[in-house]
């Protein structure tokens, strides 16, 4: 579960090291580049509901195995990428097969585990998968000085079907003996319908409004502006840049992970 949440976030944050290298080489624009990586997005947000409805009739375990072709397809697109459009086509591709890997970690983790091993599960995995974070600042940085942006891209499509089969030989949906969820199966317009006792349910509101302005300015100087930014104004080569982003992709992964594990701790006295 680790290996597929970090794989997915690796790829969230991949654009940003080489933005340079890629505008150069594609004569992509800086919004043609943001659109490359919203394309990544847009394929979360458009299959959410759909994944939710299919981890209910086949289960985490095949859906991942499946999406992971897509994953696999995208990342090897993108090494191929002629232009900016090919290039926002495999991005939008890689992210449907990025789409289901931390909600199935969330799911599995809900069917093994209950009460606080549940909360440690979920941290552990949320926090670790900052791992892929890392992965896409000086390891995807040396990767491309020595092989260029299309064989590091190329490599990652390696590592992200190693990650499928890894997944599809270990993960298991429900732990051994324990029947799996028999209730009845939701369709598709069903599903879609939940979504309104979702949002009257008190608390997500504060939560989601803090996400949805924390988390994309983050993803957007990590995965996108901050690779042109130290190119431009301080010359930094891909070396550079990728020890860098390094370094703010280990500051969220150690405050993510202490307040995590600082939620999941005893309660004092």
């Amino acid at each position: 579960m680790l290996a597929a949440t970090a794989v997915s976030q690796f790829h969230r944050a991949a654009l940003g090291v080489v933005a340079p290298e890629l505008a150069h080489d594609l004569a992509a624009s800086p919004q043609a580049l943001g659109a490359a990586n919203f394309s990544f997005f847009l394929a979360f947000v458009v299959s959410q509901i759909p994944i939710g409805v299919a981890f209910d009739r086949v289960g985490p375990r095949v859906v991942v195995s499946c999406l992971t072709v897509l994953a696999v397809m995208g990342a090897v697109g993108q090494s191929f990428a002629a232009d900016r459009a090919q290039l926002a086509a495999a991005r939008f591709v890689l992210g449907l097969g990025c789409a289901a890997s931390f909600m199935a970690s969330v799911v599995v983790s809900a069917r093994w585990y209950s009460g606080p091993r549940l909360t440690g599960a979920l941290a552990r995995v949320f926090a670790l998968s900052q791992l892929g974070i890392l992965a896409a600042g000086s390891p995807l940085g040396f990767a491309s000085v020595y092989l260029g942006w299309r064989g590091a891209f190329a490599a990652s499509a390696v590592l992200t079907a190693a990650m499928g089969v890894a997944w599809h030989v270990m993960v298991r949906d429900d732990p051994p003996g324990v029947p799996p969820p028999c209730g009845p199966r939701e369709s598709l317009g069903q599903a879609v319908l939940g979504q309104l006792r979702i949002w009257r349910t008190p608390g997500p509101l504060p939560i989601l409004s803090m996400h949805t302005f924390g988390y994309p300015a983050m993803a957007t100087v990590l995965s996108l502006w901050a690779g042109p930014y130290l190119a431009d104004v301080h010359h930094l080569g891909t070396e550079g840049r990728g020890w860098v982003l390094l370094a703010l992709a280990l500051a969220l992964a150690a405050g993510m992970a202490g307040y995590l594990f600082s939620q999941d701790a005893p309660p004092r006295g």
